[in-house]
């Protein structure tokens, strides 16, 4: 079957001075006890039912933010709502999300990729940064967390 990419909850932008130093993170306990300062968890708690409010022929969502920070979030070929996660309509279709407000030094999300009946399933997922700094995960079926701080945070 053919797997989609899903974000099933973003957490932490911390404000602070960012460079091109990063720190990964594949525990999310230690991510979040890392990283200090104003954040933002978007837990999509209005991502009710597969296909709402996202059916696919939306190509943007703007998340609704909080503290000073939010997100755009991108895919070419259509954005789907799983049940309290964001994911692609197509697999192989990246989803882009692009910061907006208050500078972001931290990011982090649980991951999985999904069939198309929305079930975990193993694979890889790929985090590619504006900064360059990216790592690939790799996911056996379930979520795995995956954050990324910017070393003036840590």
């Amino acid at each position: 079957m053919n797997s989609m990419n899903k974000v099933a909850a973003l957490a932490m932008g911390a404000l602070l001075v960012a460079s091109a130093n990063a720190t990964w993170y594949t525990s999310e306990a230690a991510f979040l006890a890392a990283t200090v300062g104003p954040n933002y968890t978007e837990d999509f708690n209005n991502f009710t039912n597969f296909g709402n409010p996202l059916d696919g022929t939306q190509t943007t969502w703007s998340a609704p933010g909080g503290n000073g920070f939010g997100f755009d979030a991108a895919a070419a070929q259509g954005l789907w709502s799983n049940i309290g996660a964001l994911s692609t309509n197509i697999a192989n279709d990246p989803i882009t999300l692009t910061f907006t407000g208050s500078l972001t030094t931290a990011f982090g999300a649980r991951v999985s990729n999904t069939n198309i009946s929305g079930g975990n399933i193993p694979g890889q997922i790929a985090l590619n940064l504006s900064n360059g700094a990216n790592t690939v995960v790799d996911v056996t079926g379930g979520e795995q967390f995956i954050g990324w701080a910017d070393s003036t945070v840590t």
